[in-house]
């Protein structure tokens, strides 16, 4: 059969079109410009990335507090400008016994959380040595199996040896045949 550039051209082209076809897809299926739609996850993250450390606010507020900070309901008339009346300041005593109030439900978390990790590590104690008496106990039968077969072993031998020192005692006994006699070929008459 003659050689065609024309069919091996053609052979080589159709490879190269193929495989670049073949790439070209991969490439807009794997579309790395495409961007989607973040998680709720990625959103939260964003939102406390974005979000400032805000001051702690006083978990209960006063019911007159909340009322002044809502906007006044629109009116037709002009509104007077008066100054708002600022709250009573909180009495440092009072101060001092809100965050005691806070840190004993943290202390009795710490505390709880404090028991539930010894309580862990007292469990993982307990497993941890039953554990291991259970791998002594194991290497104890196995010592005690392979002693066991050594000793089954050991007769065996012995009875072996004994059985063929016996063999050979017996045959020493008895007294040795005598070669046979050859037959007497008698060539030429003789």
């Amino acid at each position: 059969m003659a050689f065609s550039t024309t069919s091996y051209l053609a052979g080589v082209g159709s490879v190269v079109v193929i495989l670049s076809t073949g790439f070209a897809g991969g490439y807009l299926l794997a579309n790395p410009t495409h961007q989607d739609p973040p998680n709720r996850l990625q959103r939260l993250a964003a939102e406390g990335q974005d979000s400032k450390p805000v001051a702690q606010v006083a978990p209960a507020a006063k019911p007159e507090v909340v009322a002044m900070a809502a906007p006044a309901p629109a009116t037709s008339q002009p509104a007077i400008s008066e100054p708002s009346p600022q709250p009573a300041p909180i009495p440092a005593a009072a101060k001092a016994a809100e965050p005691a109030r806070n840190i004993a439900p943290q202390v009795s978390a710490e505390a709880a959380s404090a028991e539930k990790s010894v309580a862990e590590k007292a469990r993982i104690a307990e497993a941890k040595a039953a554990e291991k008496k259970r791998a002594d106990a194991r290497r104890f039968a196995e010592r005690q199996r392979k002693q066991r077969e050594l000793a089954v072993a050991t007769v065996a031998v012995r009875r072996m040896m004994q059985d063929r020192d016996n063999q050979e005692f017996a045959a020493m006994d008895q007294p040795e045949p005598p070669p046979p006699q050859m037959p007497r070929l008698g060539l030429f008459g003789q």
